[in-house]
């Protein structure tokens, strides 16, 4: 999985308040369920959570931030295109 833009509000507990990727109310209140599941997706079935670097310097948040678990890949963009390339499916979630 590979998060960009505003993807990192599934990847840190930050409200993200002052950025473009504030987290509204409504994932607020499942942040902890979408963390639980993302914990099991990388922890059961290996799945890879890269989050976009350019995304996170963008905002300046603070690396300690990001879950455990969660890798950063220097551009989100350029790794979707690698993985396509590849072979991997894009699948875009909003």
């Amino acid at each position: 999985m590979v998060f960009v833009g505003q993807g990192i509000r599934f990847v840190t507990d930050d409200a993200l308040k002052g950025t473009p990727y504030v987290a509204d109310k409504a994932l607020l209140d499942r942040r902890a369920e979408l963390r639980g599941r993302l914990e099991t997706l990388i922890k059961i079935k290996a799945v890879k959570a890269l989050l976009c670097d350019k995304t996170r310097d963008e905002i300046a948040l603070d690396k300690s931030k990001i879950y455990p678990g969660v890798s950063l890949t220097p551009s989100g963009v350029a790794t979707i295109a690698d993985l396509q390339m590849q072979g991997y499916a894009y699948l875009k979630i909003q």
